[in-house]
């Protein structure tokens, strides 16, 4: 992790450069993502139009909002070192498709370089609240699937599941400026855990419409919201942990289609995990090109001027 960190800080120093590495960037992950929609092994004749067009386009607008809870989250990370605008809104939103990149640091390594070349934010601070977003997104991930873990002894769950949230209470308590009061920075504790909880089950609900436009609404599904988002918790978490392979490798597929199978079936299953895998690409297609685009219709000298920010703050 230092070590990383003292490479993005020497690559600081050429920030005039950094704004055409960042469009590369950009410009390759779109490449990337196409490759994947059309050239990929997707079984196309397995979809039908009629069946799940509702679904894909219910999915997008929920993952859109998860996204906005993430991008709420990551504002109050930076709020010490600049005031919110426009422009982080579009890095937020071009991010999503540097994730989509064989390797998913890149998704840092961009965000950290896009910052650095338009705000006055340190690449230090950059850097390490890519990695505070992504600890603590695992970190709640891991208290929802233990609290989902009907075979360990109640008093055991509890335990560990106090402990996830007590390591991650920490660590948005440390990030905090000290200045700040007690009870304000418990307050963004509660605040920051519970958007990230709520990010987590809307990909339960994701699981639950797909799975029943799979089985075309059959009314016997027997599958709450609370298993659903244990299921998204314990194959998303186990995807983003990988987070410096290809795509995950395919893991959150093959997690999905293993542990939804017991539920609905491993054909109907994969065919979820795809289907949720087509409808994420698309998503992160959609909503980081609007980002792209948007760049050109931001008054990039409105942040030239911003002041440096001392990291001595926190």
């Amino acid at each position: 992790m230092h070590s990383l960190e003292s490479i993005l800080l020497k690559i600081q120093e050429l920030r005039h450069r950094w704004r055409w590495l960042g469009y590369f960037l950009t410009g390759a992950s779109l490449l990337y993502i196409a490759g994947l929609l059309f050239f990929g092994q997707v079984e196309w004749d397995k979809f039908s139009a009629k069946q799940f067009w509702l679904p894909i386009t219910t999915t997008l607008v929920i993952y859109l909002a998860s996204i906005l809870l993430q991008f709420f989250v990551w504002m109050r990370m930076i709020s010490p070192y600049r005031r919110a605008g426009w422009i982080d809104l579009i890095i937020f939103g071009r991010a999503l498709l540097l994730r989509r990149l064989p390797g998913g640091v890149w998704h840092w390594v961009g965000r950290t370089i896009m910052y650095s070349d338009s705000t006055q934010v340190p690449g230090r601070v950059a850097l390490l609240a890519n990695f505070m977003e992504w600890i603590l997104l695992l970190l709640v991930a891991a208290a929802i699937i233990i609290a989902g873990l009907g075979d360990l002894f109640a008093w055991l769950r509890f335990i560990l599941v106090l402990a996830c949230l007590a390591i991650a209470a920490g660590l948005i308590y440390s990030w905090l400026p000290a200045q700040r009061s007690r009870s304000s920075r418990f307050l963004e504790i509660i605040v920051w855990l519970f958007f990230y909880a709520l990010s987590w089950l809307m990909g339960g609900i994701i699981i639950l419409i797909f799975s029943s436009a799979v089985q075309q609404g059959v009314p016997t599904l027997d599958m709450s919201l609370s298993h659903a988002t244990w299921i998204w918790a314990l194959t998303g978490g186990s995807s983003m942990a990988l987070i410096v392979v290809p795509s995950g490798l395919g893991i959150r597929e093959l997690t999905l289609t293993w542990v939804l199978g017991e539920k609905i079936g491993v054909e109907p299953a994969l065919l979820v995990a795809l289907l949720i895998r087509l409808s994420f690409l698309a998503a992160d297609l959609l909503w980081g090109s609007l980002a792209a685009v948007a760049t050109r219709w931001v008054d990039r000298s409105s942040g030239v001027a911003e002041p440096a920010v001392s990291e001595s703050k926190k």
